[in-house]
C-alpha cells in the first residue's frame, strides 16, 4: 500500500512529507499510536482522530485474514492433535459480536459518517468487555472476537460474557445513525475446551491463536440471533442459568457440527439478589461444620426480635461457606414473622454508589419498568410519607438513587452535594431498618467488593441498630479492613477451614443430592 495516496484518500495529504521523512511505511503504519502521531507534527486533535480511525480499519482487515486462516486450521481434524509445548488446552468463553447491517450502512453514509460511527461502536462494545475483564482478540471488520478467561483463568468466564453481552447490546442500542435509527447487534455465546497457541501480542488485536469448536460455535450462534438478542450455546447455559432469565429456542442442526445444538436466548439477570441462593436455592443440603456459628446468629436474632439489634461480620476467604452460613440463618427465621433484605455486592459494580440496597429497595416498593414514571414516583412518595417524610426533595432523591425518570430535579441550590448525600443515608437508614412485615433481617454480601458510600451507610446503621428491632449479618473476605467489629453493636465471627470428619459428610452429602435430585432441563443430555 502506498501510504502517500492513503494519506490523500483520507484528505490529510498535507502529512506526506512527515510520514516519508520518518520513514513510515505500510508495515509500520498499522502500529502508529496516538503519541506518535505527535512526533509526526499531527497537532490537530481531528485529524489524529481520523488517522486512528482509519489505522483501526486497517488492523481490521489484517485481522480479518488472519482469522481466515485460523478458521481453516480449526476445521481440521483434531481427535489426535500435535500439540507444541507451548500449547495450552482449556475451558474458554468465546463472544462473538457483530453489527446488524453493516452493509448497507457503507452504501448508506458518507465514509467519515461511517469510521465515526464504527468508531463508537467499538468503543461501546470495547468499554462492557473490558468491563467484565475479557480480552477483545481480534476485530473482523465490523465484527468483533471476544475472549473470556483467557490470557487470564476466570472461574466465572461465562457468567461475565452473559453479562458483557447484554450490556453491549444495550450500549450499541443508545447509538444514533445520522437518520436517527438506532444500531443494533447479534452477540453468540459458547463455552468450551479450546486450544491456546502463544500469547504473544496479547491486546487490542492479539496474534494468539485460539483452535476448537468453541469460537466457531460462537460465529454460528451470532448469526442466527435477531438483532438486539444474545444467544448462548449448552455449556455456557448450563454455567449460568442460576443467575440470568433464559428462553429456549430449540435445538438446531448447525454446519460444523454433527449433533444438533440447544440455543438459548438470554431475556435478562436473575431477580434473585443472592449469589448463593441463585445457585443453590434447590439444593442447599444441610448445615455441617457450622453449628455453633449458627446457633450464635439466631440466638443474635431472637435478641433483635425484641428490640436489640445487632451487627454481625462473618469473615473467610471465599469458599470457607459464608454464605452458606447465611442462607442457614433465612431458614430457621424463615417460619416467623420478619422481613428479609438480601444485599448483594459485585464486582461489576464496585464503583456504583449504594449498589447493593437498590435491588432489594426497587422490589419493596414494587416499582416497575411496566409502570409510568409517575406512578413510580407516587410509590416511592407514599411509603416514604409512613415514616413522616412528607418533603418533596425525599421523593426526587430516592427516585434518583433509584433510577426512576422524574422531570423535577433538586438544583444545588436547594441542597449541596454533601447534604444530598446525608439526606439520602438519611432515608436508607429508615427504609431499611424499618419492621414493616415484622423485625429486620438483612443479609449484605460480599461487602469487600462494596463501594465507599456504602460502607458509610454500614457505619451509620452500627449507631442506631441497638434501638432496632434488626439483625445485619454482613460477609466480606479478609482484605476489607474495617473498624465495625470494634462497635459496641458490632462482632465478629471468622470461617475457618472445616475438619476432615466434617468435609468427608459434606461429601457424602453433596454425593447423595446429585444422585437422587439432579436437576434436569431441556436439552441438557448429560442430565436425561
Amino acid at each position: 500500500m502506498d501510504v502517500a495516496v492513503w494519506l490523500r484518500s483520507l484528505g490529510l495529504g498535507k502529512y506526506e512529507a512527515a510520514f516519508r521523512d520518518n520513514e513510515v511505511d505500510d508495515n509500520v503504519l498499522p502500529n502508529l499510536t496516538a503519541e506518535d502521531l505527535k512526533e509526526l507534527g499531527v497537532t490537530a486533535l481531528g485529524h489524529r482522530r481520523k488517522l486512528l480511525d482509519a489505522i483501526a480499519a486497517l488492523r481490521a482487515d489484517e485481522s480479518a485474514k488472519t482469522t481466515a486462516t485460523a478458521q481453516d486450521s480449526a476445521r481440521l481434524p483434531t481427535s489426535t492433535p500435535t500439540v507444541e509445548a507451548t500449547d495450552e488446552r482449556r475451558q474458554l468463553t468465546v463472544a462473538f459480536i457483530d453489527l446488524v447491517g453493516s452493509t448497507v450502512l457503507g452504501g448508506e453514509l458518507d465514509p467519515e459518517d461511517l469510521i465515526r460511527l464504527l468508531g463508537q461502536y467499538r468503543e461501546a462494545c470495547v468499554a462492557a468487555i473490558g468491563k467484565f475483564e475479557g480480552h477483545v482478540a481480534q476485530y473482523l471488520g465490523d465484527g468483533i472476537l471476544a475472549y473470556f478467561g483467557f490470557p487470564q483463568a476466570q472461574e466465572d468466564a461465562a457468567d461475565r460474557a452473559v453479562r458483557a453481552g447484554l450490556e453491549i447490546v444495550e450500549k450499541v442500542g443508545r447509538l444514533r445513525q445520522p437518520d436517527g435509527r438506532a444500531l443494533q447487534v447479534r452477540v453468540g455465546i459458547a463455552t468450551g475446551l479450546v486450544v491456546t497457541r502463544g500469547a504473544t501480542g496479547v491486546g487490542t488485536a492479539g496474534e494468539e491463536t485460539v483452535v476448537g469448536d468453541t469460537p466457531n460455535l460462537a460465529a454460528r450462534l451470532q448469526s442466527r440471533a435477531e438483532p438486539g438478542c444474545v444467544l448462548v450455546g449448552p455449556t455456557t447455559h448450563q454455567l449460568t442459568r442460576d443467575f440470568f432469565e433464559f428462553s429456549f429456542l430449540g435445538e438446531h442442526a448447525i454446519k460444523g457440527f454433527r449433533d444438533p445444538i440447544s440455543i438459548w436466548k438470554v431475556l435478562g439477570e436473575s431477580t434473585i439478589e443472592s449469589r448463593f441462593a441463585a445457585a443453590h436455592a434447590a439444593a442447599a443440603g444441610p448445615i455441617i461444620g457450622r453449628e455453633r456459628e449458627l446457633k450464635f446468629l439466631y440466638d443474635c436474632w431472637q435478641r433483635a426480635t425484641r428490640g436489640d439489634g445487632h451487627v454481625v461480620l462473618v469473615v473467610g476467604e471465599a469458599g470457607m461457606g459464608k454464605s452458606r452460613l447465611l442462607e442457614a440463618v433465612a431458614e430457621r427465621v424463615g417460619q416467623e414473622p420478619h422481613r428479609l433484605l438480601r444485599c448483594q455486592c459485585s464486582p461489576y459494580h464496585r464503583n456504583s454508589v449504594l449498589f447493593p440496597f437498590k435491588k432489594p429497595l426497587h422490589h419493596g416498593l414494587a416499582l416497575s419498568h411496566d409502570l409510568s414514571s409517575q406512578e413510580n414516583l407516587d410509590r416511592i412518595e407514599r411509603m416514604l410519607s409512613r415514616f413522616g417524610r412528607q418533603k418533596r426533595s425525599s421523593t426526587l432523591l430516592l427516585a434518583e438513587l433509584l433510577d426512576v425518570p422524574s422531570e423535577e430535579k433538586l438544583s444545588p441550590i436547594e441542597m449541596t452535594p454533601n447534604q444530598r448525600k446525608n439526606e439520602t443515608l438519611a432515608i436508607l437508614e429508615d427504609l431499611l431498618m424499618a419492621p414493616l412485615d415484622g423485625p429486620v433481617l438483612m443479609l449484605l454480601e460480599d461487602a469487600h467488593w462494596s463501594d465507599q458510600t456504602t460502607q458509610t451507610l454500614i457505619e451509620r446503621l452500627l449507631k442506631r441498630i441497638g434501638r432496632e428491632q434488626a439483625l445485619v449479618l454482613i460477609t466480606h473476605r479478609p482484605e476489607l479492613k474495617t473498624n465495625w467489629s470494634e462497635h459496641p453493636q458490632g462482632t465478629l465471627i471468622t470461617c475457618k477451614q472445616i475438619g476432615h470428619e466434617h468435609c468427608a459428610a459434606l461429601i457424602r452429602n453433596v454425593a447423595n443430592r446429585t444422585q437422587t435430585g439432579r436437576r434436569t432441563d431441556p436439552g441438557d443430555r448429560d442430565a436425561q
